[in-house]
């Protein structure tokens, strides 16, 4: 009787192994097609911010104020659910450019996007983070087309101003780092950098991994505020980390 009692138990057991099995196959099933999804979906998102920034481009050059307004209307979109999945693939660097103007409207995309990920851990209210990601996005067009637009926010300006002239993130002055001004440029001036060592478009001496970057950019950073942002660009390797575009 205590056999039997035994056996029946052990198949019992084994037939709850069997179903656990079942369900941990059914939930890695979904999970691997959730995955599958959110890249596609990440990937669309880049590729419709990529279109919108060569039409943009294009209409810069005839009506400046028409240019700028499509591009305060990419931002406002980026500002939206399509930031984290423009951010993921930026930070991921999967998709590589295919003209010299692609190059560049790549890195201003790129830098913009993160920027703005970035800009939220550092509280930065809407419209700072908006005239932000403004002035990122419009790194990409030269100084010509630059003068021909309209007046931009101010904090746009600073952040043109600042990334043109040094673009390793160093040069604030005292005053500009303590105002929202400032740390909008120092965030884009550390996403400028890491962009350009982590893209072939942006470097003449050849690119290295997401990680290393991080680590040089953490080791050669001295300024207090920008070390504070290079470790917040750390952390969002870990909720975007190359290759994987789940949020």
């Amino acid at each position: 009787s205590n056999a039997g009692e035994t056996q029946a138990q052990i198949e019992h057991e084994e037939a709850q192994s069997h179903q656990q099995d079942e369900v941990n196959t059914t939930i890695g099933e979904i999970t691997a097609e959730m995955r599958r999804e959110a890249i596609q979906k990440a990937k669309q998102a880049y590729t419709k911010a990529m279109m919108q920034g060569r039409a943009m481009h294009n209409i810069m050059a005839e009506d400046p104020e028409r240019g700028l307004a499509m591009a305060t209307e990419m931002v406002a979109s980026m500002l939206g659910d399509a930031g984290g999945d423009l951010a993921a693939v930026s930070l991921a660097s999967t998709t590589g450019p295919t003209t010299p103007r692609d190059e560049a409207l790549m890195h201003s995309l790129n830098v913009c996007a993160i920027s703005m990920v970035l800009g939220r851990d550092f509280g930065l209210s809407q419209d700072d983070l908006s005239s932000m990601g403004l002035g990122a996005l419009l790194l990409s067009l030269g100084t010509e087309t630059m003068e021909k637009l309209p007046s931009l926010p101010d904090n746009a300006n600073e952040v043109i101003t600042h990334c043109r002239k040094e673009p390793n993130g160093s040069g604030s002055s005292s005053d500009a780092k303590d105002s929202s001004q400032g740390v909008s440029a120092e965030i884009v001036s550390v996403v400028q950098t890491y962009d350009g060592l982590t893209n072939t478009n942006t470097t003449t001496t050849g690119t290295i991994t997401p990680t290393d970057a991080l680590s040089r950019l953490y080791k050669e950073t001295t300024d207090e505020r920008s070390r504070e942002i290079v470790t917040a660009l750390i952390c969002s390797m870990t909720i975007y980390p190359p290759g994987s575009f789940v949020r």
